[in-house]
């Protein structure tokens, strides 16, 4: 790990762009992956989302 931190330090502005964009690309996949699992293994309960008077 301490290799690719070295290589990143060093590495040009363009390069470190590639590498936070492709991060970014991974995690907005996993993201949807976790949200479509969430909703495959929802318990059913429905909330009531109408506004209570106190």
């Amino acid at each position: 790990m301490e290799r690719a931190a070295l290589i990143y330090q060093h590495s040009d502005t363009e390069r470190q762009r590639e590498v936070a964009s492709g991060l970014d690309s991974l995690m907005q996949a996993e993201r949807r992956k976790a949200a479509a699992k969430a909703d495959e293994q929802a318990s059913g309960t429905e909330r009531d989302e109408t506004p209570r008077q106190v």
